[in-house]
């Protein structure tokens, strides 16, 4: 699996929602926090432009493809644009939603919980 660069993540108030961001490969992106795509391990991301706005225009987009699961109704691969299995995306997705049900939702840096952080941690490379 490769990687994604994200440089850092935070939560922001966009039109008067509270949502997450994450620099991926120095463009952010919106995290979107469905569950159901989240229990797939996926997470949507939607990058903006400098306004905040939704940038439909610009590439490369993320995207993934979602395996077949003919066990839960699904028997061909989904393909999703504007979404990825990154680890670290999904574990910053999970954690927002943990944050939201909390209510300790705030803006400001978003991090990774420690588990889902040592848990995603990319590893080691050979030199």
């Amino acid at each position: 699996m490769e990687y994604l660069n994200v440089t850092e993540a935070e939560i922001r108030i966009m039109e008067g929602r509270t949502v997450p961001l994450a620099r991926i490969a120095d463009r952010w992106h919106v995290i979107d926090t469905k569950p159901s795509l989240l229990n797939l391990g996926v997470a949507v991301a939607i990058p903006i432009d400098e306004a905040g706005k939704d940038d439909w225009a610009s590439e490369p987009r993320l995207q993934v493809i979602i395996p077949p699961d003919p066990a839960n109704g699904r028997p061909s691969p989904l393909e999703l644009r504007d979404a990825t299995d990154d680890p670290m995306i999904v574990a910053l997705a999970r954690r927002f939603v943990q944050l939201v049900v909390t209510g300790e939702a705030r803006p400001g840096p978003l991090r990774p919980s420690d588990s889902a952080a040592s848990h995603y941690a990319a590893p080691a490379r050979e030199p």
